[in-house]
């Protein structure tokens, strides 16, 4: 399941899966900031101890736990994300596998009737509204990718699949 730059396929429309996910830049940079911090606090921890500020000793003692715990929760997220979990749209052959959004996940390209992307609340989303009157919403902020990209190419799948007929 590889994409090339842009969130494209690497060959041609089809050949293989396309996936869509965002980034881990951001999770593990926020990982990192929250690991500094929390060493920082922590000295100031042994710091204050070696001056005998009891006061200070306490509320840096707070403020250490408080960022193990922001640590170990960034930790297990940015672990969630890099095992394959979280957000993510995949397109292949047979249809979608969508995990950003509500459900039905998974969307054969047959029973989409109408593609739309919308905004609703200030969130981009992409509509497909399928043959049995339930609709499978991506929520495209969740993918980090831009919007035009994401729809573009599940159009192209879409077209490519005969799951919708070109009016142009």
């Amino acid at each position: 399941m590889t994409s090339g730059p842009g969130g494209r396929a690497t060959g041609p429309v089809g050949d293989r899966p396309l996936v869509f996910r965002p980034s881990l830049a951001r999770p593990v940079l926020a990982l990192g900031r929250a690991a500094v911090v929390t060493a920082a606090v922590a000295l100031l921890f042994v710091i204050a101890g070696a001056l005998g500020v009891d006061w200070l000793r306490v509320l840096l003692l707070v403020l250490v736990v408080l960022g193990v715990v922001v640590t170990v929760g960034l930790g297990l997220r940015v672990l969630w994300r890099a095992v394959g979990r979280g957000p993510r749209l995949v397109l292949d052959a047979e249809g979608w596998t969508n995990t950003t959004g509500r459900a039905p996940r998974r969307v054969a390209w047959s029973q989409i009737c109408r593609l739309s992307a919308v905004t609703e609340g200030g969130r981009m989303l992409l509509v497909a509204d399928l043959v049995d009157g339930r609709a499978s919403t991506v929520l495209l902020r969740r993918l980090g990718r831009p919007g035009p990209v994401v729809e573009e190419a599940v159009r192209e799948r879409l077209n490519r699949a005969h799951g919708l007929t070109r009016l142009t």
